[in-house]
């Protein structure tokens, strides 16, 4: 199963077909499809959820560099209750390169 907006769009055959304006809203409805499944039925490993929670309590600042899209990332946090824990958040989507690429990484580091 493709795991990517580009990978679904590509598996869809929406790809060769759509361009421009009828592609981005593709893209944002699959973005907002799955966002919206994933907040409707979170599944969190609860320890890892706890450590950012002490962690955050702590002081120490952390970031989100993601290959997901921005509104997904952000419903996530939320529906895990994490949304404060991070308050620095990066999307590869619109970046010239996706993970593993540094900069994705670095971004966070800059702000």
């Amino acid at each position: 199963m493709p795991d990517t907006v580009a990978e679904i769009v590509d598996w869809l055959g929406l790809g060769q077909t759509l361009r421009g304006p009828e592609l981005d809203v593709v893209v944002a409805e699959v973005i907002a499809s799955v966002t919206r499944a994933f907040a409707a039925d979170p599944t969190p490993i609860a320890d890892a959820v706890d450590t950012a929670r002490q962690l955050a309590q702590s002081g120490v600042r952390m970031a989100v560099a993601s290959s997901s899209a921005a509104p997904f990332i952000d419903a996530a946090l939320a529906a895990i209750g994490l949304e404060h824990a991070f308050p620095v958040r990066v999307s590869a989507v619109g970046l010239p390169h996706g993970k593993p690429d540094p900069l994705v990484y670095q971004l966070p580091l800059d702000r």
